[in-house]
């Protein structure tokens, strides 16, 4: 499979970083895909750029993830909050997911704004009653405030009223603006699983293609509330665990691998990779298809048409392509 060699229409911000790699490993005299050249460079070199990138201050690195972790268990939602709820269940929060992966993909918008909208609403569910009617104003809500947080150029409440056909007004989105930042007390700094997977990466020898596997489990995972017995960081972990599973990595849990997961116990990062196997295979069942529409094109290496199939006993996992 060979990697789309199109550089993207918008580089701002955090999509410099990746563009900017995918440049420098272009230029290397390699065969003609990406998962060649990452297979071609030494360990020990890939060490010494990590060093040297100062994009991914690793001399701050440390002090970076034990700030993140403290976010992440500040913020964390109650597992079963939900339930609380009078009028919503996980099925509707499910659906509401699903539509803005489609709206976060028509708007281009950042991976770490979906993520960080996706938990600014579950953090303000847990405080607050929300009637089923609107559910979905809540959600763009929460999008839309994000993405003046995170993008350089976001979209205009303009363009987040169209995107739901009008169903709300401009002093709806706006009034429901000021309810969730007053509930939420204007802390919008939210850690995601995404940035701690992400930010393991620089540390592990992972191709381009499990890389972006690892995404699709955790993007998967938001659609499910039984992900929300893991904090972001075990969620992250799991993914990594997963993945080197799955793709027969040279490292599964080894001490180098371990000494990523900080505070997260070995047991806890199985129990996390077994709930993202068994979300992948249910939200199947469930019929949402936009994560599946989103990470089956060339550029995400088509790893949503690929099965997880159990090998026999004591093997790991295989991955079939579906037809």
């Amino acid at each position: 499979m060979v990697l789309n060699s199109k550089p993207s229409s918008r580089i701002f911000g955090k999509e410099l970083q990746n563009h900017s790699t995918s440049r420098a490993m272009k230029g290397a005299k390699t065969p003609s895909t990406q998962t060649s050249v990452c297979n071609s460079v030494s360990k020990s070199q890939k060490s010494v750029d990590n060093r040297e990138n100062p994009q991914l201050v690793m001399a701050y690195r440390d002090r970076i993830d034990k700030f993140l972790a403290q976010r992440d268990r500040e913020q964390k939602v109650e597992s079963k909050f939900l339930s609380k709820q009078m009028d919503v269940n996980g099925k509707m929060r499910g659906i509401l997911v699903d539509w803005l992966v489609d709206v976060s993909a028509k708007f281009k918008l950042l991976p770490e704004t979906f993520f960080s909208a996706v938990h600014l609403l579950d953090r303000f569910l847990e405080r607050r009653q929300v009637l089923r009617t609107r559910l979905q104003l809540v959600g763009i809500t929460c999008l839309m405030i994000m993405s003046k947080f995170e993008e350089i150029y976001p979209p205009s409440v303009r363009d987040y009223v169209c995107v739901c056909d009008r169903a709300y007004s401009q002093e709806e989105l706006l009034d429901t603006e000021a309810e969730i930042l007053q509930a939420l007390q204007f802390d919008l700094a939210v850690t995601s699983s995404l940035v701690f997977y992400r930010g393991m990466l620089p540390s592990l020898e992972l191709s381009p293609k499990p890389s972006v596997f690892g995404e699709y489990l955790l993007e998967t995972a938001l659609l499910s509330e039984n992900s929300f017995r893991f904090s972001n960081r075990e969620l992250a972990c799991g993914a990594i665990f997963l993945v080197n599973k799955i793709f027969k990595c040279k490292k599964t849990f080894s001490k180098d691998l371990a000494k990523l997961m900080i505070n997260v116990s070995e047991s806890r990062v199985k129990s996390c990779a077994k709930e993202l196997y068994k979300i992948l295979t249910a939200v199947t069942q469930m019929g949402l298809t936009a994560i599946k529409r989103k990470f089956s094109t060339v550029e995400k290496f088509e790893v949503s048409k690929y099965k997880i199939e159990r090998a026999s006993k004591g093997k790991s996992k295989n991955l079939k392509k579906r037809k």
